[in-house]
């Protein structure tokens, strides 16, 4: 028997095939079943925003039908019990299922290839404050975009972001949480490896991260813009807050001081409070182009600029 429209849905795991109404996928539910594979993870709001870009329907619309995709098996709903204050009274991260996998990708045959990842993603994980920062920079990057694009971005589980380098006579592996590739105007490309520092890691690791990123972005250099097609790149260390981008700077500005100039200025410094305005329950992600438009970012001289510097390319 199906549930009446007076009876609520269970939030956190899904109602009986048996109780639900009659429902059919169709193409407004297929765009939120791409766009959760494209960006991975994310929450209702930012759905709705990458959303509203491609359908032009709000909010309200995207949070109904995500609650059918759910309870019929096309989406995962992780609770994110750990939520910082500001992403708002739902406490849930969505991303695709396998069965909603199979739906976009069998016919283009490329199930096969996301099927792990899908899998992944449908198990519940303990750090989606960085995998939604991970999304949501994607977001703006691509929403924010001009006269820039964004050509590829690759997340960490992409090994287009690996790389190898030196380190105290150590060979290590480095995994960029994300490598963005912008076109230019005038057609060069440039490479922005993204290292999201929210975890606070331990003073020696993040020497290390920094001394492979020198020389992964300039004795390594060639290799790098041969491999990516770039005509250069830079290491953006996002930290959560401007007192947090305060301390990364200093131990950068330390780590490197053996280093050379050029070294130096390959790192940029944000902060994830930057993409935000108002706090507690008003915090809201400010629109992409105004994110992207303000000189919001600091180098290693502590100078302020955008993050993308068309005059720099």
């Amino acid at each position: 028997m199906a549930l009446s429209t007076t009876n609520r849905l269970p939030k956190i795991r899904r109602a009986d095939p048996e109780q639900l109404p009659p429902f059919t996928l169709g193409e407004s539910h297929r765009t939120m079943l791409r766009l959760l594979h494209h960006y991975r993870y994310l929450t209702a709001p930012l759905l709705a925003l990458a959303y509203s870009q491609e359908r032009g329907r709000g909010r309200s619309h995207v949070e109904n039908e995500l609650g059918k995709l759910y309870h019929r098996g096309y989406v995962e709903r992780h609770y994110y019990s750990t939520r910082p204050t500001g992403y708002g009274s739902d406490a849930f991260v969505y991303a695709l299922a396998p069965k909603g996998g199979h739906e976009i990708l069998d016919e283009a045959g490329k199930y096969g290839n996301a099927r792990l990842a899908l899998y992944n993603r449908a198990k519940p994980k303990e750090n989606y404050k960085h995998h939604l920062a991970v999304s949501t920079l994607q977001l703006i990057l691509e929403l924010g975009a001009g006269p820039w694009t964004l050509e590829a971005f690759y997340g960490d589980d992409d090994e287009a972001t690996k790389f190898e380098a030196t380190v105290e006579h150590r060979k290590r592996h480095y995994y960029p949480d994300a490598l963005a590739v912008l076109r230019f105007p005038n057609g060069k490309r440039a490479g922005y490896f993204f290292e999201l520092d929210l975890a606070h890691k331990n003073q020696q690791r993040l020497d290390a991260r920094f001394l492979g990123y020198a020389q992964h972005l300039t004795e390594h250099r060639e290799v790098l813009c041969r491999k990516h097609e770039l005509s250069g790149a830079v290491a953006v260390i996002v930290s959560a807050n401007d007192h947090e981008r305060e301390r990364t700077g200093q131990r950068a500005i330390k780590s490197l001081a053996g280093k050379n100039r050029d070294a130096r200025r390959r790192f940029l410094f944000w902060t994830l409070d930057s993409w935000y305005s108002g706090s507690g329950k008003d915090r809201r992600l400010k629109e992409p182009r105004e994110i992207l438009g303000q000189e919001n970012v600091a180098d290693a001289a502590a100078n302020w600029r955008q993050l993308v510097n068309i005059a720099n390319h």
